[in-house]
């Protein structure tokens, strides 16, 4: 826990700053805790995603305001991993992507240009 911990203030530093390591730190956190799974398919299947998700992430953090509750969200992602309750840790981490997904979609939408 405290390498994600060590992660997540790195990742919140970088975005303080306005730097765009934010990205790189957001991805390092989540690929730490995709690592805890062991799981050597579905670490390459989740990097692939965050390969093609990227570039939008970058200029999403460079144009739109990033909500407020980001690293309560991954406070809370680490809470429920300490707690070690697998199906608890399941539900926060699929609220946190699926509360996040439409807002970068929105952002990537043409019909927004």
């Amino acid at each position: 826990m405290a390498e994600l911990e060590r992660l997540l203030v790195r990742m919140e530093r970088s975005g303080a700053a306005g730097g765009a390591d934010w990205v790189t730190r957001h991805q390092e956190f989540h690929g730490y805790i995709c690592n805890l799974s062991g799981r050597p398919k579905l670490i390459r299947q989740i990097a692939s995603l965050h390969v093609t998700i990227e570039p939008y992430l970058r200029i999403w953090f460079d144009y739109v305001e990033k909500p407020l509750s980001a690293a309560e969200e991954h406070l809370a992602v680490i809470d429920s991993l300490r707690g070690g309750d697998a199906g608890a840790a399941e539900a926060v981490m699929r609220s946190h992507i699926l509360d996040t997904a439409p807002l970068l979609a929105e952002f990537a939408s043409p019909s927004r240009r």
